[in-house]
């Protein structure tokens, strides 16, 4: 079964033809919003340290956000003339896709669960998702959050966006959706099994690294003088994609 999984893998990433989109996906530990304790936690989609925005328990089980809204928004319930509707986020289900045609209707502050949402407008029991638009830099992105609601008292549980530019994202969605791939540039890595420490050996100065294991989930690298560490992660096959301005390169290592 891995090695089915290795294979079809391999084949998606020969066969398309140039490259750009993927999938970051965040993994985190659950954070549950307890009702009336105020806590909160920040969201970094692109692992920057820097969060976009911070999610807050505001009360009574009420979690919610402010934001500026012309670099960040969410699919939410009516519209500005709709009364209540405006700033309340809506539960997404799994699969529904995130993009430019999503009803991004908060503007500046947008909630889950707010005590003074209309009836209906609750997040169901279990799992749903939020759209998230978001502005990194001058691009406009798409991503979504996943929570569990048990009892109003609302969960996260991980999040992901689309690293490429107004391109959608499916709610739930955490592989690397290359929809077209080359290589551009020659590099090697060595050593190759490696424990720890891999040299990229190239003529360009690589910017950024992923490692993207058997799934298709990538986690971003940090590069220091064309080295990265994977020191932390399990044994097994992955796949390391760096960067260098517009030139790529994909290949197939060992991790012992």
């Amino acid at each position: 079964m891995i090695m089915k999984k290795i294979t079809l893998l391999l084949i998606t990433l020969v066969t398309i033809n140039s490259a750009h989109s993927q999938i970051t996906y965040n993994d985190i530990a659950d954070f549950t919003f307890t009702p009336n304790s105020f806590t909160g936690i920040g969201i970094d989609f692109n692992n920057d340290t820097i969060p976009e925005f911070t999610l807050d328990e505001q009360g009574d089980g009420t979690v919610g956000t402010f934001f500026n809204s012309t670099d960040f928004n969410f699919i939410g319930y009516g519209s500005l003339a709709g009364g209540y509707g405006w700033d309340i986020i809506k539960p997404l289900t799994n699969g529904f896709t995130v993009n430019n045609t999503g009803s991004f209707e908060a503007q500046g502050d947008a909630y889950i669960n707010a005590m003074w949402q209309n009836p209906g407008d609750e997040f169901p029991e279990g799992i749903s998702y939020v759209g998230v638009k978001l502005k990194l830099g001058a691009n406009t992105h798409y991503g979504w959050l996943r929570v569990n609601s048990a009892s109003g008292v609302i969960t996260l549980l991980d999040y992901a966006y689309n690293t490429t530019a107004n391109e959608s994202i499916n709610a739930g969605q955490q592989v690397l959706s290359i929809n077209d791939f080359s290589n551009t540039m020659k590099v090697s890595y060595y050593p190759n099994p490696a424990k720890d420490v891999i040299h990229i050996n190239s003529k360009n100065t690589i910017k950024e690294a992923n490692l993207i294991d058997i799934s298709g989930k990538t986690i971003i690298l940090k590069v220091f003088n064309n080295n990265v560490n994977i020191s932390a992660f399990p044994s097994g096959v992955y796949f390391l994609h760096v960067k260098s301005g517009k030139n790529t390169a994909i290949k197939k290592i060992i991790k012992i």
